[in-house]
């Protein structure tokens, strides 16, 4: 291969390692189409592939089959990863390249091999480029399994470490070419605690003490001592027993809302967990150990604690703990127990409600959260993007309230609106520090203006229900699917179902061939 490939090859790979999940995404979508099985598979692979992942992980570094098969089917049926894994988060693939890295470093070490040493180098890599949160859990988690590992590492031949730590700078230039960067810094600072949104909240409890010497506040309130109490609130807030085991994330598209992003029984099993492993100083789990430290630690410097997604990297020692718990509770009961009903009874007690449990999670998943999460997820959406298409010609314009929840990139995904002609025709506008389309060809998202855009020709208007004017004729309505609504009224159980209006559609007075 020449030297000019050499280069345009490494260059590729750079970018491809810079931007992982949406060049594999790009692959899936050559392969099966644009639709939404190809955009969620990458992610559904990932988490599919960190269940046995996480088996040899926890069996290489404890040799303990009933360990490693236990971690491995708890994550298999944890909330958490159910729902990271089914969706296309970026979050879920970094997980599982941090899962692959720790993995093959591991195994580097032991075996005193270059090539895994690279391999999870450049895992780590892919890791710290996926999610702007690993750009801080990707290089403390390496730092991490050196320092678990510095023995093994220093006994590797000096040249074998040296290549790998070239290859390993070399990945890493788009990093902080792009990271130091305008763009780069402040897709950092926005989602941490050192914000404008925490600075806000501080500055507006100083106007309520400016009586108070300015020597006092610019003691007690600069941004130093705030940034340094909201690290320690949001310590605080991250022990949650509601959002992980109870009610999870209020944000509908990180859970479902009447379930925690762990099962309920696993509370008391973690913390049997981390007791016998502080207890019996079980070196073996030092990596979890750490991980859960470095996760708690980084997700404490958002800005909006707890959160599912910045904090997904927690299931991982969540889960080993927790089955390392399970057997431990396991063990006492069938192995200390004198009485043989006893022990019957403790355990078909578990079991039972273990099984609850989970049966709960997944009957609200399959059947409730679908259509209380409906408008969240948009799930009408698609058939409003095709059935405009279906009108396209009928209209000189097609007018879509900004009053609406429509987002317009699903138009393009489901019509599959050519790129380039997209690109040529779409003028733009700021919404705060994001930029999105305001026009693209005969379609514009904007305020409506009811007289006189029901009195042009051809328009064809989307809106909802609470912002078209009353007696306004309506060509069609959209809707979410039914949900039933159980209340409790002076005493009285009264349940109804609900058929929520999506979209209507309204047309202008003269439509041309009506």
């Amino acid at each position: 291969m020449s030297g000019g490939k050499n280069t345009r090859y490494i260059l590729n790979l750079l970018v491809i390692i810079n931007s992982p999940y949406i060049y594999i995404t790009s692959l899936f979508v050559k392969i099966f189409g644009l639709n939404e099985y190809a955009v969620r598979l990458p992610s559904a692979v990932a988490g599919t592939v960190a269940v046995p992942l996480l088996f040899l992980l926890t069996n290489l570094l404890t040799r303990k089959i009933s360990l490693s098969f236990f971690s491995a089917l708890l994550l298999a049926i944890t909330p958490w990863h159910i729902q990271f894994s089914r969706s296309g988060f970026e979050v879920n693939f970094a997980l599982t390249a941090a899962m692959l890295g720790v993995f093959l470093f591991i195994l580097s070490v032991t075996k005193k091999n270059s090539f895994l040493l690279i391999s999870s180098l450049m895992a780590f890599s892919i890791c710290l480029y996926s999610y702007n949160q690993t750009r801080l859990l990707s290089p403390l988690l390496l730092v991490s399994v050196i320092a678990l590992n510095k023995k093994k590492l220093i006994a590797m031949e000096p040249k074998k470490l040296l290549f790998a730590l070239i290859v390993f700078t070399i990945t890493l230039l788009p990093f902080f070419l792009s990271f130091f960067s305008g763009e780069g810094i402040f897709s950092a600072k926005s989602a941490l605690i050192s914000s404008s949104d925490t600075k806000a909240k501080v500055i507006e409890l100083r106007s309520y003490a400016n009586l108070l010497p300015d020597l006092y506040l610019k003691l007690f309130y600069n941004k130093y001592i705030n940034i340094a109490f909201q690290y320690f609130q949001n310590l605080a807030l991250l022990f949650s027993g509601e959002f992980f085991f109870v009610k999870g994330s209020p944000h509908p598209n990180q859970g479902i809302g009447n379930a925690g992003l762990l099962y309920l029984f696993q509370l008391p099993l973690f913390i049997i967990g981390v007791v016998i492993f502080l207890k019996n100083k079980r070196k073996e789990l030092s990596v979890f150990g750490l991980w859960f430290l470095v996760s708690i630690f980084v997700l404490a410097l958002s800005k909006e604690v707890p959160h599912a997604t910045r904090g997904y990297f927690m299931v991982i020692p969540l889960t080993v703990f927790s089955a390392s718990g399970l057997l431990y509770f396991a063990n006492i009961i069938i192995r200390r127990l004198e009485s043989d009903k006893l022990r019957v009874l403790i355990l078909l007690g578990a079991a039972s409600f273990i099984f609850f449990n989970i049966q709960f999670y997944f009957i609200s998943y399959y059947f409730r959260f679908p259509r209380t999460s409906a408008r969240a997820w948009g799930t009408v959406d698609k058939d409003l993007s095709l059935f405009l298409s279906s009108v396209n010609s009928r209209y000189e314009k097609i007018i879509i309230d900004d009053e609406t929840t429509f987002i317009y990139t699903t138009f393009l995904f489901y019509n599959r609106y050519p790129p380039l002609k997209f690109i040529n025709e779409v003028v733009r506008f700021k919404d705060g520090d994001l930029y999105k389309a305001r026009t693209w060809g005969k379609y514009e998202i904007r305020s409506i203006d009811w007289k006189v855009d029901t009195a042009g020709p051809n328009n064809l208007i989307v809106s909802v229900e609470h912002h078209v004017p009353k007696d306004m004729p309506v060509l069609k309505y959209f809707y979410y699917p039914t949900r039933d609504v159980v209340l409790s009224v002076t005493g009285e159980i009264v349940q109804y179902p609900i058929d929520e209006k999506a979209y209507l559609l309204v047309e202008s007075n003269s439509v041309i061939g009506r």
